[in-house]
């Protein structure tokens, strides 16, 4: 299951790791990101200094700078910026008409390379986004597929669906905006204020109280955001879930006339995800004209003093005018920068999501030693497996050779295919050791371990693919001569011709298109296309008819001539001749013989042998087919 940590824990490590995983790798776009915002934002802080050069000349031509304030010497002054302004362009002009359109021109060209930079910025944020998602997905993934079978076994599909759709989109969508944002909007601030200090230290120092007050304010109010957007990403997934679940079950639902059931849990769901929704609507869209109403609050306090300043002397009405009009300026990145962290509180509710998957761990750790061969046998040594606390193996010991065939049976619950899948090393057993040849299954690599086998499962799992590709599972260098080779010993070449496109027949999600027979057929082809040297069978006729158990179990016993074969086996008929039978009891070895000497020493296999053939009325040997 999914790691419970705290979430201020969860946000320190999981923030690092994604500046780390996902921003550092992507670093060269970034820094050109941040070098086209920051030539954007210069050019956009110029406008003030263009507008003071035309605000000069009007206030000149109509005789109103009656109280003009004590020049200070700074640059961005925006009492006396004016002058200068007209200072340089004055070699230009002969006339303030011509200084006029000189102005009106730089600035409309300002305006111009400034969106120009602007878009760039936006084009390489959606770029970074794109990229972003295609890391963090591929990280997902490639984590999931390293994890050991119980990890899956506790986890929904559907949840699983949901973190690698929509909040790693969610997370991907988050970093360039923040990375844009928080750039653009921070070095605007830094501009802005520059001009506002430089004229009129008071009045900027009230400006950013009441700034900062209405910051503070504003974080109160969204303190609830991330918990509010995380519960409706729980919602979703839960729904997610659910559909997934419908859809995979459609054949049951509707065998059962269950379709108004399920639309009943459906819509409990959809509701539940709806009500999260507009939860975390009302929680997130509060902030906007609470942001409006503190800010005209802030406007009229920065004006009052400002007229104060004006009346006193220090400031001119063209400084009032233009710090009214950079304050006002000031206000869009205070906002968009307030945006930028609403965009961090949605990424990090999403990442964490997603992190929580990163914190579980490979359970079963990949060796170094490479073991691609099979020569003498393999050796299950005082083996012992539990989840949690229950039990499942308990000392289990015995041997299989190089051309034996062996088979396992028990009662349901006995552990049969969970010693199978400790031979796999799909699980490292809790007590004992697995020798393949000598050597201990820990130490070998899984890849090149895992290809000395053949599996066919008891479920049969067949990929949305044409026959051929799933034939070829895992063995794609392989010929179309030996996958119609395989396809023959499965006894399956017959009815893959009369398909409507041989080989190349789509089979369908899971196999929906093919019968339980044909699809285990295609499975034992999967297992033997590349001659493994050992083949494992879990229960592979249990779940057909008698027609498709005489066809599959036609086709094991061609695979099994002569080779090295484990079968865990649900009918006592398919095993009679095996070398080596192991009866597991309670996940206890109880015995371990052949047919004949396990009816007189083993309770457990006679009463699964009188089950099976009602009380030794119905002779085994006829049941061998």
């Amino acid at each position: 299951m999914f790691m419970k940590n705290k979430d201020k824990k969860i946000k320190e490590v999981s923030l690092g790791h994604l500046v780390k995983a996902y921003a550092w790798p992507l670093r060269k776009i970034i820094f050109v990101l941040i070098f086209v915002t920051l030539l954007g934002n210069f050019l956009s802080a110029a406008r003030p200094i263009v507008l003071a050069g035309i605000m000069n000349i009007m206030i000149e031509q109509k005789q109103l700078d009656t109280s003009p304030a004590k020049p200070s010497g700074k640059f961005l002054d925006l009492n006396n910026i004016g002058h200068k302004v007209l200072d340089v362009i004055s070699g230009y002009s002969h006339s303030k008409w011509d200084s006029l359109l000189i102005l009106a021109g730089i600035f409309i060209l300002l305006e111009i390379i400034s969106a120009f930079f602007q878009y760039g910025g936006f084009l390489l944020a959606s770029y970074i986004e794109t990229q972003a998602l295609k890391l963090i997905q591929t990280d997902i993934i490639k984590h999931l597929l390293s994890l050991n079978m119980s990890f899956f076994n506790h986890q929904k599909t559907g949840d699983l669906m949901s973190r690698i759709m929509q909040d790693a989109k969610s997370t991907a969508n988050g970093i360039g905006p923040t990375i844009r944002g928080l750039f653009y909007h921070t070095i605007l601030i830094i501009l802005y204020s520059s001009y506002l200090l430089s004229t009129n230290v008071l009045l900027t120092v009230v400006a950013v109280v009441l700034i900062l007050f209405q910051f503070g304010l504003t974080e109160i109010i969204k303190r609830p955001t991330r918990s509010t957007i995380r519960k409706m990403l729980d919602k979703t997934s839960d729904l997610s879930n659910m559909l997934h679940e419908t859809f995979t079950s459609m054949r049951v639902i509707k065998s059962f006339g269950c379709e108004n059931y399920e639309l009943g849990k459906l819509q409990k769901g959809i509701n539940a995800s709806v009500k999260a929704e507009i939860k975390t609507n009302v929680v997130k869209h509060v902030q906007e004209p609470t942001r409006s109403i503190l800010d005209a609050f802030a406007m009229i306090g920065i004006i009052l003093i400002a007229a104060q300043q004006v009346l006193i002397g220090n400031l001119t009405i063209q400084g009032f005018a233009l710090f009214i009009f950079v304050g006002g300026l000031l206000v869009q990145p205070i906002n968009g920068l307030a945006v930028t962290v609403s965009w961090w509180q949605s990424l990090l509710a999403s990442y964490t999501r997603i992190y929580q998957i990163f914190q579980n761990k490979p359970q079963v750790v990949d060796g170094k030693l490479v073991k691609n061969n099979f020569s003498k046998n393999i050796k299950i040594d005082g083996v012992s497996f539990s989840y949690g606390n229950a039990n499942v193996l308990d000392n289990i010991s015995f041997e299989v050779k190089k051309g034996e065939i062996v088979a396992i049976v028990g009662p349901s619950g006995a552990g049969k295919s969970t010693l199978v899948d400790l031979i796999l090393r799909l699980y490292d057993p809790t007590g004992g050791v697995i020798y393949i040849d000598g050597m201990r299954l820990g130490e070998l690599s899984h890849v090149e371990y895992r290809r000395i086998f053949g599996v066919v499962p008891q479920q049969n799992i067949l990929f949305n693919d044409t026959v051929k590709n799933n034939i070829l599972y895992g063995r794609f260098d392989l010929t179309d001569d030996d996958v119609i080779r395989a396809a023959k010993i499965a006894n399956a070449d017959e009815f893959i011709m009369q398909l409507p496109d041989g080989y190349n027949t789509l089979v369908g999600e899971r196999g929906v298109l093919l019968s339980g027979g044909q699809c285990q057929r295609i499975a034992i082809a999967r297992a033997v296309v590349a001659k493994p040297q050992i083949l494992i069978f879990d229960e592979a006729t249990s779940s057909l008819d008698t027609d498709s158990e005489k066809q599959v179990q036609t086709a094991i016993d061609r695979v099994l001539e002569g080779s090295t074969a484990i079968a865990i086996a649900h009918r006592l008929s398919t095993i009679l001749h095996a070398d080596k039978i192991v009866v597991l009891s309670q996940g206890k070895i109880e015995a371990i013989g052949k047919h004949q000497e396990l009816l007189k020493i083993s309770p457990t296999y006679l009463r699964l042998y009188n089950l099976q053939f009602e009380m030794g009325k119905m002779q085994p040997e006829k049941q061998d087919d």
